[in-house]
């Protein structure tokens, strides 16, 4: 049972991967971020459901002890591939990540631009933007968006497929 969480993590880490190569790479623009967050996460998503259900298949039955545990595996595995991809891809390709901050900036110049009390704090700003791109921000938020969203499908998923006993087989 477990290779098919390796297997499903693995899809959906690989996913993840290429979604960030594309962004590294300028195949998509920085304003494509968010969508491909939210691709990120629906493979995951997908993944942790359509996992469950094969072992249920596989295995006549599944527990939600079982299916909760699944998910959450799938989700580790699938965070590491995408931290180990991410922080290949900054150490190959540096000026991604200035490209980056530099549109991030530019983003909230462009936002606050009628707010000049705001605009005067542009230092603290460039500070909080240097820090949400290095490599431990991404690893905590990674971990931690991909192991609760992770929770929180299998936990759904377990609530239509799995037996009523929890600690069942």
């Amino acid at each position: 049972m477990a290779r098919y969480y390796w297997i499903f993590g693995g899809v959906a880490g690989l996913f993840s991967f290429v979604l960030e190569f594309l962004l590294f790479s300028g195949r998509l623009g920085f304003d494509k971020s968010p969508g491909v967050l939210l691709a990120k996460l629906g493979a995951l998503m997908i993944c942790i459901v359509f996992g469950s259900v094969l072992i249920k298949k596989l295995r006549g039955s599944i527990s939600s002890a079982r299916t909760i545990l699944g998910g959450a595996m799938i989700a580790l595995i699938c965070s590491a591939i995408s931290i180990g991809g991410y922080t290949y891809m900054s150490q190959a390709k540096p000026e991604f990540l200035d490209a980056a901050k530099a549109y991030s900036m530019e983003r909230w110049e462009q936002d606050n631009a009628d707010k000049p009390e705001v605009l005067e704090k542009r230092a603290e700003k460039v500070e909080e933007v240097d820090s949400s791109y290095s490599l431990r921000s991404y690893v905590a938020f990674t971990l931690i968006g991909y192991l609760v969203s992770g929770l929180l499908v299998s936990i759904f998923t377990a609530a239509f497929i799995a037996r009523k006993n929890f600690l069942a087989n």
